[in-house]
């Protein structure tokens, strides 16, 4: 059986030592692995009517940023999927969306 962390305690862990800047550049110890991974469903479906959605992925590894963000169709963001091993304290994930509409 694979076991693994939940994005909530990466994030939480992530935030919980990202907090004090003196410990952001520092390495994470060489007996711990922690790998990650962000998805986001591409075939979802555009907005109707008076919707609309916008949403976007991140990622911190060795402290370098990377997103991934849409306006409108999900199926326009690319890539769909940000991860890897996470190397340095602060390093980590996370995924915003927002949605607002009348029907």
């Amino acid at each position: 059986m694979k076991q693994g962390l939940s994005l909530q305690t990466l994030l939480s862990a992530a935030m919980l030592v990202g907090c004090g800047t003196a410990l952001a550049a520092a390495p994470i110890p060489s007996g711990l692995s922690i790998t990650s991974t962000v998805t986001l469903d591409d075939e979802s479906f555009d907005p109707v009517g008076g919707a609309s959605q916008a949403g976007s992925l991140k990622q911190i590894i060795g402290g370098v940023t990377t997103t991934s963000s849409f306006t409108g169709s999900p199926s326009s963001i690319s890539p769909d999927a940000l991860g890897g091993a996470l190397t340095h304290i602060g390093d980590g994930i996370g995924a915003s969306f927002s949605m607002s509409g009348t029907y």
